[in-house]
C-alpha cells in the first residue's frame, strides 16, 4: 500500500497531513469533543499501516481552546490502548498551547511512558529543529496554512460576537469562537486588524445607534458600550469618527428631520 505523501484529510476541528512516508501529523483547533478523539483514532489506524516502518509524528495542538474532562479521559483511554508501538515511531513532537491547557497536555504526554523520543514545546522553531529533518520549513508552512484554512475566517465571527458582547475579552472571545487566544490574535493580525481595534469598532457602532435612536446622555451611552469613563468614550469616538458624540447626535438629528 502506497503512503499518501502530499495528501491531507480535514475534519471539523483537525487536519491530518502526510508530507513524507516517514513524517505525518495532525493540527487541531477549537474545543475537541470525545467524538473528535474517536474519529482521530480511527483515521490514525488507517494511515499508519501505509507509512514507513519508522515514522516521525507531529501533533500541533497550539490552537486548542480547552479540553473537557470527558474528552481528556477518552483521549487517555485510547492512547493507552491504540497508540502505535515503539518500533513504529521514531520521534514525536507535540506543539503545545500556552497556559493551563498546555500544562494539561504536557502532563498527559509524560504519563504515557512511551519508549520513543518525544518533545513537548510551544515553540515550533525549537520543536522542528529537534526533529533534525531537512524538510521541516516546508512542513511548518503547510501546517499553518491548513490549520488556518480549517479554522475559517474568524474576523466576521468575532465582529458578530462583539455586537452581542461589548465587554468581551480576548480569552473569553477565543473560548466562544472555539480557538485559542493566540490563534485568534494571529488571525486578526493577518487580516490587518486587532482585537482592540475590533472592540473599539463595535463600541462605536453601538454608540452611534444609541445616540441616534435614544435620548440617553453621553455618560449613559459611554457606560452602555463598556467605556471606563465619559472622557475616554469621547476621545475614542472622536478619534474614529472625527467628531464628538454630541456633534454626531446633533448632525444626525438635523439630517433626519431634513429628510422628513
Amino acid at each position: 500500500m502506497c503512503a499518501p505523501v502530499g495528501a491531507y484529510l480535514q475534519t471539523d476541528r483537525a487536519v491530518f497531513w502526510c508530507s513524507a512516508s516517514d513524517l505525518v501529523g495532525i493540527a487541531a483547533w477549537g474545543n475537541p469533543s470525545t467524538e473528535d478523539i474517536e474519529l482521530a483514532a480511527q483515521i490514525w489506524e488507517r494511515i499508519l499501516p501505509q507509512l514507513a516502518r519508522r515514522v516521525d509524528i507531529v501533533i500541533d495542538v497550539r490552537r486548542i481552546g480547552a479540553i473537557t474532562q470527558p474528552t481528556f479521559a477518552r483521549l487517555h483511554e485510547l492512547a493507552a490502548t491504540r497508540a502505535p508501538g515503539a518500533s513504529a515511531v521514531g520521534r514525536q513532537l507535540i506543539l503545545n498551547p500556552p497556559g493551563l491547557t498546555g500544562a494539561v497536555i504536557a502532563g498527559f504526554c509524560s504519563q504515557l511512558r512511551t519508549q520513543h523520543e518525544w518533545k513537548c514545546t510551544a515553540d515550533d522553531v525549537t520543536g522542528f529543529a529537534w526533529l533534525e529533518r531537512s524538510d521541516t520549513d516546508a512542513v511548518r508552512t503547510t501546517i499553518d496554512s491548513l490549520a488556518a484554512r480549517g479554522e475559517g475566517d474568524l474576523v466576521p465571527r468575532l465582529r458578530a460576537l462583539l455586537v452581542r458582547d461589548l465587554s468581551a475579552t480576548v480569552p473569553a472571545a477565543a473560548r466562544t469562537l472555539g480557538v485559542s487566544p493566540r490563534s485568534l490574535q494571529r488571525h486578526l493580525a493577518a487580516a490587518g486588524t486587532s482585537f482592540r481595534r475590533e472592540l473599539r469598532r463595535a463600541r462605536i457602532e453601538a454608540a452611534r445607534e444609541l445616540l441616534i435612536t435614544t435620548t440617553a446622555t453621553v455618560e449613559s451611552v459611554a457606560r452602555s458600550v463598556g467605556c471606563e469613563s465619559p472622557s475616554s468614550f469621547i476621545r475614542m469616538f472622536r478619534s474614529i469618527t472625527g467628531e464628538t458624540p454630541a456633534t454626531f447626535r446633533a448632525r444626525a438629528t438635523a439630517e433626519r428631520y431634513a429628510a422628513v
